[in-house]
């Protein structure tokens, strides 16, 4: 069962694999987004979901900083450059904001991953999901641009759905998923009982 239910994941996770480089082969790998959105979006998350938490606000900066999104928000740590030098901030601020397709989605996957490792408290998977939002915002606005945005519509729902399907760790009681727990099984009595139900 375990093989089996391995071998439809990497089928599956192929494909999607196809459609998304097929995605950024016509919007363009390189096109720029804008990286202020997502930023502004982390300082709305913080202030929203994680005020008066010190601890889980601790936790969103660290998996961000993990997940790579977190050099934005060193923008905001380097504001003061603005009063030294207008010109050394701008720069600065323009290299951390920068975003292309390729970067934003290598993002938005990792926070999707992220929330559904089942592993989070809600507010940390709210603020996520704000951020995730957030960037798939601007994906979107560069797939519309392009012609597009319907296919991308397509694309993140079955991504969704895969993700769901395959990696939703939360309690099956819950709506999480039994695949992904045969996915990480190890014990091929555990593996059995998933598949009875």
């Amino acid at each position: 069962i375990k093989e089996n239910a391995t071998l439809a994941e990497m089928n599956v996770r192929q494909s999607l694999g196809d459609r998304w480089n097929n995605f950024r082969d016509v919007v363009g790998r390189d096109t720029k987004l804008n990286g202020g959105a997502v930023f502004n979006a982390i300082s709305e998350a913080q202030s929203k979901y994680l005020r008066g938490s010190p601890e889980s606000l601790k936790v969103f900066n660290d998996l961000l900083g993990e997940i790579g999104v977190g050099r934005m928000m060193k923008v905001a740590e380097t504001e003061h450059l603005a009063k030294l030098s207008p010109q050394a901030s701008e720069i600065f601020r323009k290299q951390m904001l920068d975003l292309d397709l390729d970067t934003a989605r290598t993002h938005s996957s990792a926070i999707g991953e992220k929330r559904f490792s089942g592993e989070l408290p809600g507010n940390i998977y709210k603020a996520l999901g704000h951020v995730q939002d957030a960037i798939e915002g601007e994906i979107m606005k560069a797939a519309v641009t392009k012609g597009v945005g319907g296919e991308y519509s397509k694309l993140k729902a079955d991504w969704s759905q895969y993700m769901s399907d395959w990696n939703d760790m939360q309690a099956v009681a819950t709506g999480g998923s039994p695949l992904a727990r045969i996915k990480r099984a190890v014990d091929p009595a555990f593996v059995a009982d998933q598949a009875k139900g």
